[in-house]
């Protein structure tokens, strides 16, 4: 019995080998047999192609492997066999193979991680994240993945979500792309045996010189400026505390000017709506930068800059000072704001962005008041209507007019009466066009950006003014002075404009020349009526007579109705000359800046019209019995022109230049 186990054993035995004896037998006959090679040029596409016709062997290969085997392979050789054919396609192609009965498998070698002979830990990781749109973070399905080293990709899935696993590990380069998007690199580590997450944000890309769209609609990406990446580098770069915000961040909100901006920095608030306070100290103690110029004070009685004149589409990026640094005036307490504009691109793009917006109390308040002005008002500026008439000396002008009063008068606008209308919603509207044209061997690329802005504000006040005489006994009950309510109207109408030049010297040079023009008009109307002499009656202040206690009517006006139509506008100009160069492979840079500031703001026509009733009369009037009436005509202009040259690197100093210029030298090594 055991003898025949033995016998059927060694029986199974011989048959397993004999088995194989014979496929390998017939693999290497298949490897040896010979073939003819196509004549010309020879590929590797056709010495596959020669070897499943002459042979019945059958490839496996993916077929973005084509492209491999379109390499040319050169031998002398008209007939060769298969293995020698297969070796031909591993040298010039690049592909390694592997013979399975009849079957030929061809694929890329796994290369080694380019970290194992610097002697780092081996052993292999997970490379995990997300692939989103920068702007509204909509995931990016179907986005392509590639390791440089590695020569090793895959795409992202429906979510925008990419997992690759089998990393070797160490550092590697990441390259990240999608179609109408900017590709993006980045440096990645895969540590042993963990899983490391990178969520990529792409941004939208302009290369494309024509896009055809059919039967869908389709929108192109804005074109990107300072990222929140590179806001990140610069703050931890810098010397100072600063804190800042991008325009990648600007363009997620819906803030229409600078002080809405900046107001969401930490330690930074806004007063009216306008001017900045950084760490408590109002906008006196602080200074604002335009373009790394000092930007001239846009009020009348205070060193101030109204931030609400730059609207948020031009603007690339802001940074908050809250510490001194060399380059920054000595002459700030709080801090200093800098305000940066965008730069022009090498891109033919153009971008269209309206904006309304519902203000609670005044947007459809058909109680808004106005009156009429001149044809030019919604454009925020004056056509001459509200000048000064001839007849009236100019400033420093000592002379008298020479005519009677009548005249005089007569020359002035007779228009002394509001009305009231419907305030329609806000508005701004921002156009933006990238070009970029030849200037002899030079390229320079431009920004234009056409900006227009219409708001409404309707307020409602009341006021106090007087002392407050307490109930002293049941004769004479608590007395208020005055009482007033006041409703303030006001429209403001903008157009700025910036037009932005970058000449590219060469890979590592570059001139800018930065313009920036403002136009802002403010039409306000206020109807501000008052009582004197007010008794708390059951809880209410109400009018009463002072013979209705008994008392001497020494005071007998009782009601005050002034009416306030005023006009005033303002005009902005910045330029910037400047440019960045690199020296000695990018270690020495050198930044220079030139600029000129010029703003100014006028009242070229205020009318204020007071009425007043007293016991005796029973409405308003102008030239009553005991009428207080007053024309108030005034005109006020202020111009304001600084000049600002600064040159940046490392080693800082600064001298005057007058009263109204500096030079600033910064010198950096690296």
């Amino acid at each position: 019995m055991f003898n025949d186990n033995m016998r059927q054993n060694l029986t199974y035995v011989v048959c397993f080998l004999l088995i194989i004896l014979t496929s390998l037998n017939a693999q290497g006959q298949l490897q040896d047999k010979r073939i003819n090679l196509p004549g010309g040029s020879l590929t590797g596409l056709k010495i596959v192609t020669a070897i499943k016709t002459q042979t019945g062997l059958r490839f496996n290969y993916a077929e973005v492997l084509d492209q491999k085997l379109a390499a040319v392979v050169k031998t002398e050789s008209s007939q060769v066999t298969v293995k020698e054919a297969l070796e031909l396609i591993r040298s010039s192609c690049g592909l390694s193979y592997e013979i399975d009965n009849e079957y030929i498998t061809l694929s890329q070698p796994t290369p080694k991680s380019p970290n194992a002979q610097a002697g780092q830990e081996q052993g292999s990781g997970i490379i995990k994240g997300r692939i989103v749109e920068f702007e509204t973070s909509q995931p990016l399905p179907g986005a392509s993945l590639f390791i440089v080293e590695l020569k090793r990709g895959i795409q992202s899935d429906d979510n925008g979500y990419y997992r690759l696993t089998n990393v070797p590990a160490g550092k590697y380069t990441l390259q990240v792309s999608f179609i109408s998007f900017t590709t993006e690199k980045l440096q990645v580590t895969v540590s042993s045996g963990k899983e490391t997450t990178y969520d990529i944000k792409l941004q939208g890309s302009n290369a494309l010189n024509e896009v055809v769209v059919t039967g869908v609609g389709k929108t192109r990406a804005p074109v990107a400026h300072t990222t929140e990446k590179q806001l990140l580098e610069e703050i931890k770069t810098s010397q100072s505390i600063v804190s800042g915000i991008s325009s990648q961040q600007i363009s997620r909100s819906a803030d229409r000017n600078a002080a809405e901006v900046v107001r969401k920095i930490a330690g930074v608030t806004v007063r009216d709506d306008k001017f900045v306070v950084i760490r408590g100290l109002n906008e006196r103690y602080n200074l604002t930068y335009l373009n790394d110029n000092t930007a001239p004070s846009t009020e009348l009685y205070s060193r101030a800059f109204s931030l609400d004149l730059i609207p948020t589409r031009i603007i690339d990026k802001i940074m908050v000072y809250k510490s001194p640094a060399p380059d920054l005036l000595a002459d700030m307490t709080g801090g200093a704001v800098k305000i940066y504009t965008k730069d022009a691109r090498s891109v033919r793009h153009f971008d269209l962005e309206i904006q309304t917006g519902h203000r609670d109390g005044t947007t459809f308040n058909s109680n808004f008041l106005t009156y009429q002005g001149s044809g030019t008002d919604f454009l925020g500026f004056d056509n001459g209507v509200r000048k000064l008439p001839a007849t009236v000396p100019h400033y420093g002008d000592f002379t008298k007019a020479r005519i009677n009063q009548s005249s005089y008068a007569s020359s002035f606008s007779d228009i002394l009466q509001y009305g009231q209308k419907t305030a329609l919603p806000n508005l701004q509207l921002t156009a933006n066009y990238y070009d970029s044209f030849k200037l002899g061997k030079r390229s320079v690329s431009m920004l234009s950006s056409l900006s227009y802005k219409n708001e409404n504000q309707h307020l409602d006040f009341d006021r106090q003014q007087g002392n407050i005489t307490y109930q002293r006994d049941e004769l004479v009950p608590s007395i208020l002075d005055r009482k007033f309510t006041e409703n303030q109207s006001v429209n403001n109408a903008q157009l700025s404009l910036l037009q932005n030049f970058t000449l590219r010297l060469r890979d590592s040079s570059t001139v800018h020349f930065k313009n920036f023009l403002l136009q802002q008009g403010q039409s306000a109307t206020i109807l501000r009526q008052g009582t004197r002499n007010l008794m708390l009656n059951n809880g209410e202040w109400k009018y009463f007579r002072w013979w209705d206690l008994g008392l001497s009517f020494e005071q007998n006006r009782a009601e005050n109705k002034d009416v306030v139509l005023s006009y005033t506008q303002r005009f902005l100009y910045s330029g910037n000359l400047g440019g960045s160069h690199h020296f000695s492979k990018g270690k020495q840079q050198l930044n220079w800046n030139a600029g000129y500031t010029y703003s100014k703001q006028s009242i070229p026509d205020q009318r204020v019209i007071r009425f007043r009733r007293n016991d005796l009369q029973s409405q308003y009037d102008e030239y009553g019995y005991n009428a207080d009436p007053e024309l108030n005509w005034t005109a006020a202009t202020r111009n304001n022109q600084e000049w600002d040259m600064s040159v940046s690197s490392l080693y800082d100093f600064m001298w005057v230049i007058s009263s109204l210029s500096f030079l600033r030298l910064r010198i950096a090594s690296y």
